[in-house]
């Protein structure tokens, strides 16, 4: 299983975000696209998206409709990025200038982060609705479609200082338009520089009474195994052998022997696997985990898969057929445009990816491919503190005869699993 994983790496990075095209005209609530390859939660709550992918959000009775998300959309058409944010409820009034509110704050905002470069943890601009209190009397009610203006900032580091300011790019495209027939907001603008995989982090408040954002889903709970799946894991154990790794029951832990000659971020030294329906969660406990890992190393060929920790899902349970088929797995791809690009430290996590992938056969020419598994919502956490690392999405079919076998991968340095106990 292991050596086809790597055969399909690399065709996986031209399917993984594909823009959609908006209407020109007009502003348009975009199709929905699927949920998956989110990016890491990182040590926030708030989820990262990329350009062209959509999701849903829980509904809050503690802050106002207006600001309560539900769902958002994203499209990314050259450099022109729009965003439709869903809300609770729309009022078509909305009250401004009001007492508590001092002259220059923000009073309302709909906001977007934009990193363009993924592989760092700074955004770089910011595109967003808003309204600046003014300091006038009030409260004033006005109509909520002609409060709110729209503009594309550019984020600004003081030196010495964990503090940014922003700064309005006013010569940058940028508009919106309320529907308060689907109870949406749709925002568009212009972001130099942009890209299909750069990350997104969508941000809603009222300064008087709350905020929402787009909110890391929770990890499935843990599920207690039958006796009938303890059974079906002995017959799976009988199957592994010592060139391959130990297969296991969605449920199901294991610990693995630490090894001095890998990483101490890809070597194993326990899992955990959970099942909720279809959500399934798998945690990596590994003998270490870095602050920072160094990217592009040389060796590493452009768009190759530098780093991946992965859990490879046969939904029958059958280890004989030889076919997984769905794929859960966190991945590094490097970028090196030329043979002497230099590598960097940056901090883990950065520019992984987070998928659900599909395996399907191409003809009959023994090939399988894979292809995004829509509505997965994958996303990956991770812990130096703990030296753990956690996977979690949506894997249609999944049950609790389900075999899951994880493993872990440096191109450079080696692959790790759980490994078969001895006979």
């Amino acid at each position: 299983m292991i050596n086809k994983l790597l055969a399909v790496m690399v065709a996986l990075l031209a399917v993984a975000c594909v823009p959609i095209t908006p209407e020109p005209s007009t502003l348009v609530s975009p199709a929905p696209a699927p949920a998956n390859s989110m990016a890491p939660c990182f040590d926030t709550d708030a989820l990262s998206f990329r350009p062209g992918q959509r999701a849903d959000d829980p509904v809050s009775d503690s802050i106002p409709g207006y600001v309560d998300i539900v769902a958002f959309d994203s499209v990314l058409d050259d450099e022109i990025l729009t965003v439709t944010l869903y809300l609770r409820e729309l009022p078509e009034i909305i009250p401004t200038e009001r007492e508590g509110v001092e002259a220059g704050n923000v009073e309302y905002s709909w906001h977007i982060d934009i990193a363009v470069d993924p592989n760092q943890r700074r955004f770089d601009y910011v595109l967003d609705l808003k309204h600046v209190a003014k300091g006038s009397a009030g409260p004033v009610d006005r109509p909520f479609s002609a409060v709110f203006s729209s503009g594309v900032w550019e984020y600004e580091e003081d030196d010495g200082d964990d503090l940014f300011t922003f700064t309005l790019l006013p010569h940058l495209h940028a508009r919106h338009e309320v529907q308060f027939e689907t109870n949406a907001i749709v925002i568009e603008g212009e972001i130099p520089g942009i890209r299909p995989d750069s990350r997104l982090r969508v941000l809603t408040w009222d300064t008087l009474s709350g905020s929402d954002q787009v909110s890391c889903p929770p990890e499935p709970a843990s599920v207690p195994i039958s006796e009938d799946q303890a059974r079906f894991l002995d017959m799976a154990v009988s199957e592994c052998d010592e060139r391959d790794y130990l297969a296991l029951l969605p449920g199901q832990s294991a610990d693995d022997l630490a090894s001095e000659f890998l990483p101490e971020y890809i070597d194993i030294v326990g899992v955990e696997t959970s099942l909720d329906g279809e959500q399934l969660a798998a945690t990596f406990h590994l003998r270490g985990l870095p602050q920072e890992l160094e990217y592009n190393r040389v060796g590493v060929e452009n768009l190759r898969f530098e780093y991946m920790w992965t859990v490879q899902i046969d939904l029958d349970g059958d280890l004989g057929s030889g076919t997984d088929d769905y794929h859960l797995g966190s991945h590094y791809a490097a970028e090196r445009v030329t043979a002497d690009s230099p590598s960097s430290f940056r901090p883990f996590g950065v520019g992984f990816m987070t998928d659900v992938w599909k395996y399907s056969p191409v003809g009959d020419s023994g090939v399988m491919e894979m292809t995004p598994s829509p509505g997965a919502l994958a996303r990956m956490r991770f812990s130096v503190e703990e030296n753990s690392l956690t996977l979690a999405g949506r894997v249609p079919g999944i049950n609790a005869n389900s075999l899951l076998l994880l493993s872990t991968y440096d191109i450079l340095l080696g692959q790790d699993g759980v490994s078969c106990p001895p006979k």
